[in-house]
């Protein structure tokens, strides 16, 4: 029951969409690219999202068993993999599936750990740091999403050679094959949205940040709203209860007054996600993994840089600095102006220059590491 090829973990299970979407990926590689057929993700399995390549969570669903779980699958596993997210920037309290596999690595018991498509850092203090410099000194394999990661980590005297790949939501248009061709043309001009706490649940971050994030971002929809006719559609990317975008969503619609709009529900079906804001005539988000699926699904967006990882995911797609929003330091009319031109006109969207690259270079998590 409890022998497993890989164990896969990450935020999953927890409603949100971004984190889904390496679940779909995951599944998919390990299955198609590593040939490794008994995979589990650890999750609630009822919790998984619906993927084209079945994934399977913890084996017993019975409660507050999850960490007793842990400590078995880490001892009936080949493989431990971090995959996606930015999973590896803090020191690992001692009940974490990844110190307890390490625990079992240097008891030099036969079990290889590592990470796909992650982040490393940023760090909050320096004893993080050191901490996370250990673990990755103690693991086998590291494939990182973005440039910053990669610089650092090559910094590093590693016993083996990171990988320079990305995000694994850049593979999403291979699993589901994707066509621009057949994306739906919408009689009213459609404008996705994404916002996202942040700051707010973070606890010790400077709160003025979001506030001013989300006023920057209800002047900008206000001010598309009153030039022309566009139908909102608001997505619930995190469906957490506690710290999802439900909330802010609904204080944002408020606020805004939008003449047309509606709301997209999380689901764990994440390729309807993936269909619905392919069709999409433009994205505005906060959450990095709308615009993650607007990009790869060939929908012009603008992303609101909230963390390194949005500015990293920009930088490396070769995103044109005529269309960032930074962090809420930007002209409201001139993207107000710039947004409407391209909605009205798909051709004067200047498309991000490495989209391509980028898809290949995603495929490094699985090609480059030899499992």
């Amino acid at each position: 029951m409890f022998k497993t090829d890989i164990l896969f973990t990450g935020f999953y299970g927890n409603s949100n969409t971004g984190d889904d979407a390496f679940v779909e990926v995951a599944s998919w590689g390990a299955d198609k690219l590593w040939n490794k057929k008994n995979n589990r993700f650890l999750a609630v399995d009822d919790n998984l999202p619906t993927t084209l390549t079945p994934s399977k969570g913890y084996p017993l669903t019975i409660p507050k068993t999850y960490r007793l779980q842990d400590s078995i699958l880490v001892r009936n596993c080949d493989y431990l993999i971090s995959g996606g997210g930015s999973t590896i920037h803090n020191k690992l309290d001692r009940s974490n599936v990844k110190h307890k596999a390490i625990q079992r690595k240097l008891s030099k018991k036969n079990l290889k750990i590592g990470g796909i498509g992650v982040s490393i850092g940023p760090f909050k203090t320096i004893e993080d740091e050191k901490h996370v410099e250990d673990y990755l000194k103690n693991i086998d394999f590291l494939a990182v999403r973005d440039k910053a990661s990669f610089d650092y980590v090559s910094s590093l005297s590693l016993p083996y050679k990171p990988v320079n790949a990305f995000d694994l939501a850049a593979l999403l248009p291979n699993i589901y094959n994707f066509s621009p061709e057949f994306k739906l043309k919408n009689k009213v001009k459609t404008i996705g949205v994404s916002v996202c706490p942040h700051e707010s649940i973070q606890g010790d971050l400077n709160i003025k940040n979001e506030i001013k994030r989300n006023n920057k971002t209800n002047e900008l929809l206000k001010s598309i709203d009153e030039t022309q006719p566009v139908h909102f559609k608001f997505y619930i990317i995190n469906g957490h209860h506690k710290i999802g975008d439900y909330q802010l969503t609904l204080e944002t619609i408020k606020k805004v007054n939008p003449k047309s709009y509606e709301i997209i529900e999380y689901s764990k079906d994440t390729q309807n996600i993936w269909k619905s804001i392919s069709n999409c005539d433009f994205m505005i988000s906060t959450r990095l993994h709308a615009a993650v699926f607007a990009c790869f699904s060939n929908t012009p967006f603008m992303l609101n840089e909230y963390h390194r990882k949005c500015t990293d995911f920009l930088f490396n797609i070769g995103y044109n600095e005529d269309y960032r929003l930074y962090d809420s330091e930007y002209d409201t009319k001139d993207k107000t102006n710039k947004i409407l031109e391209i909605i009205n006109d798909q051709a004067a969207y200047v498309v991000p220059s490495r989209i391509s690259e980028m898809k290949e270079q995603a495929l490094l998590n699985f090609t480059e590491i030899n499992l």
